[in-house]
């Protein structure tokens, strides 16, 4: 009897401050993203930064209290620690995202500049460089009209385009 109680309290206890220790954790990470992210306009950002400004008031409460009480007292403090760790989690996965968005349609926009351009110096060019542009141009329109584009070959079919106008002798 008593002495399983110690040790389930003392045990509950100890989990309790596990989580507190691994909530830190996330918290501390999202403040990061906070402070670092570029998206500090999203809804992503505001709804992150309430979430942090919210209160984690209970802390682990020791087995000296009354058993029982502890027990109940910690498991519910391992309850909600987790599950403002998973929310802190997943809306610092959304201000990512909202980055990304953002990162893709300004890379968008350069590539669209550069397809213009492209698009411009294409009569001045011998007959197989037209035709090596227009197909790096086609690439490039693919990359930009995916529904989900990807920067890194967004970038890449820049370069490519970057590329052949340079090997054509345009650009610099």
């Amino acid at each position: 009897g008593k002495r399983a109680i110690d040790r389930k309290c003392e045990q509950t206890y100890s989990e309790a401050q596990d989580s507190y220790k691994s909530f830190e954790g996330e918290r501390t990470s999202a403040q990061n993203a906070l402070e670092t992210s570029s998206a500090k306009s999203s809804a992503a950002f505001s709804a992150l930064q309430k979430a942090l400004s919210s209160k984690t008031d209970s802390s682990p409460v020791l087995c000296s209290v009354g058993k029982n009480e502890s027990i109940e007292a910690n498991r519910a403090h391992i309850h909600t620690l987790s599950g403002k760790q998973q929310s802190l989690a997943s809306l610092s996965a959304a201000l990512l995202d909202s980055e990304k968005a953002s990162n893709a349609s300004e890379e968008k926009a350069l590539a669209e500049e550069e397809i213009s351009a492209a698009k411009a110096a294409l009569p001045a060019l011998s007959q197989s460089s037209q035709s090596e542009i227009k197909s790096r141009i086609s690439n490039l329109e693919d990359e930009i009209g995916n529904p989900s584009p990807s920067l890194a070959q967004i970038k890449d079919a820049m370069l490519a385009l970057e590329g052949s106008l340079k090997g054509a002798g345009i650009g610099n």
